[in-house]
């Protein structure tokens, strides 16, 4: 799908969320899961769907292979994990109780702590305690899918929002 905004497991507006990142101009967006946390980061991973812009490179140790679905062991998924040192956006577009929300933080990937199979990466998040994020975000009904890309476009997201009436979390 190189090119194209998609998302997985049905997630209507997560594709929502990776089309406006196309169509705002910020390049290859990941649709992630948000799999765990501490106070300052943020575990993304999935099975395999991060574009190659955003892995590590491929023949490194930790750049992308082809390999077997962790899970349920059928064919293909992308290992790779997510380079480090890159400044990212992350963020979700979700519809909730009658209207349309919008969560965006920014932040930088560091090299992930733990090796997992799939897409990997670890989000370090300045400045805000991610555990009252989360806790923030789940109570606003924010779905487990954020969708990350390279570059800082907090701002760009903030301004989209007003101007489409989106209410800001």
């Amino acid at each position: 799908a190189e090119g194209h905004s998609i998302a997985c497991e049905g997630d209507v507006d997560g594709a929502v969320s990776t089309l406006l990142a196309s169509l705002l101009g910020f390049g290859d967006v990941y649709l992630s899961d948000w799999l765990s946390h501490d106070r300052e980061t943020i575990t993304l991973w999935h099975g395999g769907a991060a574009p190659l812009r955003l892995c590590d490179p491929v023949g490194s140790e930790f750049g992308p292979r082809i390999a077997r679905h962790f899970n349920n062991h059928k064919a293909a998924v992308l290992n790779a994990d997510i380079r480090a040192d890159m400044p990212i956006t992350v963020f979700r577009l979700w519809r909730c109780d009658g209207e349309y929300r919008l969560a965006v933080f920014e932040g930088q990937t560091l090299k992930p702590r733990q090796p997992l199979l799939g897409s990997n990466g670890l989000a370090l998040i300045p400045g805000v305690d991610v555990d009252e994020l989360f806790d923030e975000l789940v109570h606003a009904g924010m779905p487990h899918h954020v969708a990350v890309v390279a570059g800082q476009h907090a701002r760009a997201l903030e301004r989209w929002a007003r101007m489409a009436g989106v209410v800001q979390v």
